[in-house]
């Protein structure tokens, strides 16, 4: 007959040496102990103890019992199978307008007017912003007199040219009247009917009146080039003038959608300030950070998967268009440029995503699961029924499988270590 003990009982018998149960070792032998839903026989505990504990160890006794009542655990097994296989890189990254620029103040002023906001398209030349400058304002009118000064100290009635040009008929006057003068007395002096010293006189004021004469015609002419070269001067700096003023109206330079407003009606802008961010949203760029020790693996027109959480599940395609070859030391990343394929997401700007970008894959390949690899280039395979390791060489990387290049075939058994 055997002896059932409760679980309440058998937490009693725990605090005290097993002679406390006052049972003959022949009897002890047919106790059987029922704690937790397992059944443990003690004449099967017997032969635990006697391997290589005390009977009296009452904590032994618990060891015992625990060892006994664990499963043994049976060993898994898989046979490699054919599958394709893709090995991809890992990188997060932003979308960007491709031909992204900032808009900047080209004048100093107020800024009065802004004719668009974030979202709005505008096509070449568009007006975008105004800026209401005083300062332009006088700067243009003091331009625009100065060539109308030029101007008319150019035209007909210049009073400056009007002064040489009589200086010039006075000259001309002079000049003529000596040269009469010169030709008579050289006349009289061929009939001796003067002397050569009156000759001499007469000769030197014609010589004089000509040189003057020559002068002012020089010297108009000198005053002709030089408000000439005042004229356009004056019209260049009209013309700078006006540029800045026209600049006052600044413009979209491309098609383009409107992504960031960075300044409001009424505000001081200095010019080079910032006023928004804009880019052409057909175009779109994927600017993605790799890390440095996958770099080696990507090259230009590898497809990249992408993801973003704003679009749910959906997956959208781009091949890899540019790798830069400056290290970002912060973050110890590569950047590199895809483009996409097909449906472009350019509603955000700036939007985070993450990608997969193939840098391999197979068709038909021997692939087995990672969690199967004893080492790195070694597994277990069941020989003559135990575990046997032996070395692979492996090839394609994935998440979760490998593939295995030789060392298996689809017959081998691996056992998981």
């Amino acid at each position: 007959m055997h002896e059932t003990i409760g679980a309440s009982k058998f937490e009693e018998m725990l605090s005290f040496p097993f002679n406390a149960l006052k049972l003959p070792f022949r009897d002890f032998s047919q106790v059987l102990i029922q704690s937790n839903g397992f059944s443990l026989d003690m004449k099967t505990m017997k032969q635990l103890i006697f391997m290589n504990f005390s009977i009296s160890n009452t904590v032994l006794l618990l060891a015992a019992f625990t060892t006994v009542a664990s499963c043994v655990k049976k060993q898994e097994t898989i046979q490699p199978v054919e599958q394709n296989i893709v090995e991809a890189v890992y990188a997060s990254g932003n979308i960007y307008p491709e031909n992204e620029y900032k808009v900047a103040a080209n004048a100093d002023g107020y800024l009065r007017h802004i004719l668009v906001v974030e979202g709005d398209t505008a096509g070449p030349g568009k007006p975008l912003f105004v800026i209401d400058s005083d300062v332009q304002d006088a700067r243009y009118q003091a331009a625009a007199r100065a060539v109308e000064l030029a101007y008319k100290n150019l035209g007909e009635n210049s009073p400056m040219l009007s002064e040489l040009k009589n200086a010039i008929g006075i000259a001309e006057l002079k000049f003529k009247n000596d040269s009469l003068n010169y030709a008579r007395m050289k006349d009289l002096l061929a009939k001796n009917a003067i002397s050569q010293v009156d000759f001499e006189r007469q000769e030197l004021g014609y010589s004089a009146s000509q040189s003057e004469f020559s002068s002012r015609k020089a010297a108009l002419q000198r005053t002709k080039d030089q408000l000439q070269v005042e004229l356009k001067n004056a019209e260049s700096q009209l013309a700078a003038v006006a540029k800045d003023r026209e600049n006052s109206t600044v413009r979209a330079l491309e098609n383009c959608r409107i992504y960031d407003i960075s300044k409001e009606n009424g505000e001081l802008v200095r010019r080079g300030e910032l006023l928004a961010i804009v880019g052409n949203a057909r175009e779109m760029v994927v600017k993605l950070a790799v890390d440095e020790l996958d770099i080696v693996k990507i090259e230009i027109g590898q497809k990249v998967f992408i993801k973003a959480d704003v679009y749910g599940d959906k997956v959208f395609e781009a091949r890899i268009s540019k790798v830069y070859p400056k290290l970002n030391r912060e973050d110890q990343s590569f950047r590199v440029d895809a483009k996409f394929m097909g449906e472009t997401p350019n509603d955000f700007y700036g939007l985070t995503i993450e990608a997969n970008i193939v840098v391999s894959e197979k068709s038909k390949a021997l692939t087995i699961p990672k969690t199967f690899l004893a080492d790195k280039d070694s597994v277990l395979i069941l020989q003559d029924g135990k575990p046997t390791k032996i070395a692979i060489e492996t090839g394609i990387d994935a998440v979760e499988t490998i593939e295995i290049l030789s060392g298996l075939s689809l017959e081998s058994t691996l056992v998981k270590p």
